[in-house]
């Protein structure tokens, strides 16, 4: 299983899984798994863990949300966990957080929006251009205090 979180390493972009394939392949030799496959993989694990917190909570009716919320881990310096926690309310937008919603009658999820970090949206609103549009596009939404 692909783990749900990511570290930094001489790479500032490093994820943990790539740490560990890079550790594996300079002690092994075997260093075939491409770095693009590996983001691929974690993007399926992702979606996995918001379905599977969709299904256990299938006997709903009514619209509910899923908060993601990303903890930084207190023993290992960088690496963070993503946590999907269930909710029947709509929590209000906030630094760290992104929301979805999951539409019972119509088998649907929706993203909603997300918001990084403060110190993180503030480095991607240096340079916008690199970054998800619907990323920038809710950072700028939250701070003129309009995203709901």
């Amino acid at each position: 299983m692909i783990p749900d979180c990511y570290a930094q390493s001489e790479s500032p972009r490093a994820t943990l899984g790539q740490q560990l394939l890079d550790k594996h392949a300079n002690t092994t030799g075997q260093g075939s798994f491409e770095v693009g496959e590996m983001g691929r993989e974690m993007g399926k694990e992702y979606m996995k863990s918001l379905w599977k917190c969709v299904k256990k909570h299938e006997n709903l009716q009514e619209d509910w949300y899923i908060t993601e919320i990303i903890t930084h881990d207190t023993f290992l310096e960088g690496v963070m966990k993503v946590l999907h926690i269930p909710r029947r309310t709509r929590p209000s937008p906030e630094w760290g957080l992104a929301l979805y919603k999951v539409h019972p009658a119509s088998g649907q999820l929706s993203y909603e929006w997300g918001l990084p970090h403060v110190e993180e949206a503030i480095q991607i609103m240096k340079e916008p251009e690199g970054w998800d549009k619907k990323i920038v596009k809710d950072i700028m939404t939250f701070a003129k205090g309009e995203l709901v």
